[in-house]
């Protein structure tokens, strides 16, 4: 299975592996962004099973080494088999007959292993792999079979029993429960299969009362499929608000390379966890490139699912291939292979409770970088992946931050997670080096927030928390990038807020009903507001105004009253008070103006390149929409094979990335990566737009030099593309600006491209 990520990511490194490292003459600079708040993490972590115990019986040092967070990986979440009634290393491991008679002494394995675990402060994740085989349909453990609808309530009730037995007869918290391992598999060993249906029931109707009943705060976990494809239909439990407040976490098996965010999950603030990966098809491999391999494996899960856990699927095994992280060599001891070290790069400085920030995730070639921070400490934790063979002298740009100083650990041919010594920061800036083939961590201590002056923004389709952001645009409309805000324990959170008498939002609903919202100052209730429905009446969107006292600092946050379809906030702005001077308020209350862009619409719509609907022409265009309408626009076709990394089949947009990074329409990066469910920028539709414009045989004349106040914000190939596109009368700028970071909704991107066609 990984050698899908070498072919793909690591080819050039494959390359270069017998290369002298060169030391890189120049200095570059990569950002750090505070505020830019993405997922919250939850952990990282592997699984303790049976088979992984009885190797560390061998070699006991091992359990302790998995969880120290100073001298080993500092896992934090535990994953280990609920075991039905299989024989596992002489014992039964059924903990209730079919009488319902229940035992509690027939898992001594796991259970030794997991209170050490505990003790740590790991998070326990507790999994069945199968119901007893006397409950479901093929009366056996093995090949798949499903739970029989008469046994729901004995399972829902064994379940319950389990969770609560193990804290009363072993003192051991279950903080997680999946219903069920891979239920999409049917191998030979323990499997079951549930569809999204059964779970639906036996969530909603069975297994959420009894743990209600029984006054159990443990999480719900659905899905663990073997990897991250998962269809609509699969999620019918998500569709039912009674039932998915009752689900807690959403997660996924990456194998197979298939890293689809499913939306609707991060649209409802689900967790996501990656909770098994590994590698039967390779043979057990010691190195550091096949080490960084996997680093770049959990950067791409950080950054493109987003997800809020990482777990890997064995600690320790004594197999020939490469599904352990650590390698039991039995009467030799173990081997600690680079790929645990590399990932402890990750697991033990990035804490529970961290959240990931912005950072410049790739600024070199082969260079993979992710950032966290935790406002409770004062950390920042930057781990940065070099798979090249030069050194990378790097400016590190912190921004709407400081810190006191900065401490590395890396993880290199010789060096396993070695300290590396302090360095002086100088308030948000510090030269830091890259080594060659290496994963850093650099742990910025002393971390002290720039409060904003003006402007808060939030985003909660990821889980975001917003902050307060020093920005130099007047009135961020289209920028925010929040998506819906629904369901009774969703919002928008805020915090670091400037003084201010109350906010203005620019929203639109989601319904056709008016929605009640309750307004928090420091968790206090200030007010309750009314969104009015704007999708049923002509309007595409409306401001409301929210009067509270908001003191310097403060947390604010806006959730549903009741039940509701949401809004989606287009811009929020601090109103002025006398003491906080120069803040830019909405103007008008009137609903947005797209007269400008009725005939384009029209056109793109009867044409079938884009669907604009009426209130739908202020909403964002994401990357991948924008290619997709933008290869039917101009007609591309040709014949492709390889796609970029994060092109999931299935979607709407699958085959115009594929015919777009084939013509050269769309822009490779060096990672491989389009990132089609972001955004699009201004800036970067400029250079799209202009290649396929030059697919079509235009060619921009030599000599402008720009009359617009940000032209230097542009790349030279930015500014080439932007060139073309004026000469073509495709783009003109607006109040001497090209606005280049400004996003790009639909009512822009169907003139954009009604004007391609003609």
């Amino acid at each position: 299975m990984f050698k899908r990520i070498i072919s793909s990511l690591c080819i050039g490194a494959m390359i270069s592996s017998l290369a002298v490292p060169v030391q890189a003459e120049e200095t570059d600079t990569v950002n750090i962004y505070w505020n830019d708040v993405h997922q919250h993490i939850d952990g990282f972590g592997a699984a303790i099973t049976p088979h992984v115990v009885q190797h560390m019986d061998h070699n006991p040092e091992m359990l302790d080494f998995m969880f120290d967070t100073e001298k080993g990986f500092g896992f934090s979440i535990a994953r280990y088999q609920v075991l039905a009634d299989e024989e596992v290393l002489g014992t039964m491991g059924n903990h209730m007959d079919q009488d319902g008679t229940l035992h509690w002494d027939r898992d001594p394995y796991q259970v030794r292993a997991i209170k050490r675990a505990q003790e740590y402060g790991a998070k326990i994740l507790a999994t069945p792999w199968s119901p007893p085989s006397w409950m479901k349909d093929n009366n056996s453990l093995y090949y798949g079979g499903s739970l029989l609808p008469e046994y729901y309530d004995d399972y829902a009730k064994y379940l319950t029993e389990y969770v609560k037995g193990y804290k009363e007869q072993h003192g051991i918290d279950i903080s997680v429960l999946s219903v069920q391992n891979e239920p999409n598999a049917n191998p030979h060993w323990a499997s079951c299969i549930w569809s999204g249906d059964q779970f639906h029931t036996f969530v909603k109707d069975y297994l959420a009362p009894a743990f209600k009943e029984a006054g159990l705060d443990t999480e719900i976990m659905l899905n663990d499929t073997a990897n991250f494809r998962w269809p609509a239909e699969d999620f019918p439990y998500l569709e039912d608000r009674e039932t998915r407040d009752e689900i807690d976490i959403i997660s996924g098996h990456s194998y197979w390379n298939l890293y689809e965010r499913f939306s609707r999950a991060k649209e409802l603030l689900k967790p996501m966890w990656q909770t098994e990966t590994s590698d039967v098809d390779t043979a057990d491999d010691p190195s550091m490139e096949y080490g960084i391999s996997w680093a770049t494996e959990v950067h791409v899960l950080m950054t493109v699912p987003e997800v809020n856990a990482f777990l890997f699927w064995y600690m320790m095994h004594r197999y020939a291939n490469s599904e352990a992280l650590v390698t039991c060599l039995c009467a030799d001891g173990v081997r600690i292979n680079k790929r645990a070290w590399c990932f402890a790069n990750y697991s033990r400085f990035i804490r529970p409770g961290y959240w990931r920030i912005g950072a410049d995730e790739s600024p070199y070639a082969d260079t993979f970088i992710t950032a966290y921070k935790d406002e409770e400490s004062g950390k920042c934790v930057a781990v940065c992946i070099n798979d090249s063979t030069e050194t990378h002298q790097t400016d590190f740009n912190l921004n709407g931050f400081s810190a006191e100083r900065v401490t590395g650990y890396r993880t290199s041919e010789t060096e396993n997670l070695d300290n590396i010594g302090d360095f002086a920061v100088n308030g948000s800036n510090v030269k830091l080096e890259l080594a060659p083939r290496s994963v850093t961590t650099f742990v910025f201590d002393g971390c002290e927030t720039e409060i904003a002056e003006r402007h808060i923004e939030a985003e909660t389709g990821s889980g975001k928390i917003g902050n307060a952001q020093n920005c130099d645009n007047e009135d961020l409309s289209g920028g925010m990038g929040v998506n819906n805000i629904s369901a009774k324990d969703n919002g928008v959170y805020f915090d670091h807020v400037p003084l201010s008498e109350g906010v203005a939002v620019r929203y639109t609903s989601v319904n056709n009903a008016d929605c009640e919202y309750n307004v928090y100052v420091n968790d206090s209730l200030v007010n309750t507001v009314t969104f009015q429905s704007t999708l049923s009446a002509t309007a595409a969107s409306a401001d409301v105004q929210i009067t509270a006292q908001i003191p310097e600092n403060a947390t604010v946050k806006i959730t549903a009253k009741d039940d509701c379809d949401g809004i989606i906030i287009d811009y929020i702005e601090l109103q002025e008070t006398a003491e906080a001077e120069g803040l830019t308020l909405l103007t008008s209350s009137a609903a947005a103006n797209y007269s400008w862009a009725a005939d384009a619409i029209e056109t793109v719509n009867y044409d079938g390149i884009m669907t604009v609907s009426e209130g739908d022409e202020g909403l964002l265009i994401t990357r991948g929409d924008f290619a997709h309408s933008l290869i039917k626009a101009i007609g591309a076709e040709t014949a492709w094979t390889a796609n970029f990394l994060d092109a999931t089949d299935g979607t709407s947009y699958y085959s115009s990335l594929g015919i777009g990074k084939a013509t050269g329409i769309l822009p490779t990066s060096e990672n491989n990566m389009f990132y089609p469910t972001k955004y699009l920028k201004r800036r970067d539709m400029f250079v799209i737009t202009a290649n396929a414009l030059k697919y079509k045989g235009k060619s921009a004349k030599a000599g402008y030099t720009g009359e617009f106040s940000d032209w230097s914000e542009l790349t030279t190939e930015e500014q080439e593309a932007a060139v073309l596109l004026m000469e073509n009368e495709i783009i003109a700028g607006s109040d001497g600006k090209l606005n280049p970071d400004g996003y790009v909704n639909n009512a822009a991107a169907a003139t954009v491209l009604s004007k391609l066609t003609q």
